[in-house]
């Protein structure tokens, strides 16, 4: 069931590639980093609430995964804002093989890139497995 659940998440990701960014839409049409984690929860069964990236970095019953080489599929990253900062302020959805799902603010869209780069990897706080 888990399994199966994963495999949704992602599928309904990967329909949203290209789709715009814009900061506080959760979908269908266009998504921020949050709304697009919230909207793909959803449509893969989960009744959890919309929250910000830092919410949904909070939610203890979701296990924590403190180092990107353990990271599955279905995983959500959390990323700082910037280096001198200890706040979440961006996720991305991990797909597997390195790469991650998330709306990017600089492109302008929903994009699927390398989580694995040097950027990212200073940037990352920690993941949660939502299932």
């Amino acid at each position: 069931r888990r399994t199966a659940r994963i495999e949704t998440f992602i599928e309904v990701a990967r329909k949203q590639l290209g789709k715009p960014y814009s900061i506080g839409s959760k979908g269908p049409n266009r998504f921020d980093c949050s709304g697009l984690v919230y909207y793909c929860l959803r449509e893969a069964g989960s009744n959890r609430r919309r929250l910000s990236a830092n919410g949904y970095s909070q939610v203890n019953d979701w296990e924590k995964i403190t180092s990107m080489s353990s990271l599955q599929k279905g995983d959500l990253l959390f990323f700082r804002s910037s280096r001198g900062s200890s706040r979440v302020g961006h996720v991305g959805i991990y797909i597997g093989n390195g790469y991650m799902i998330d709306a990017s603010s600089s492109e302008g869209r929903i994009v699927k890139r390398s989580c694995m780069t040097r950027y990212w990897r200073t940037l990352f706080v920690y993941a949660r497995r939502p299932w």
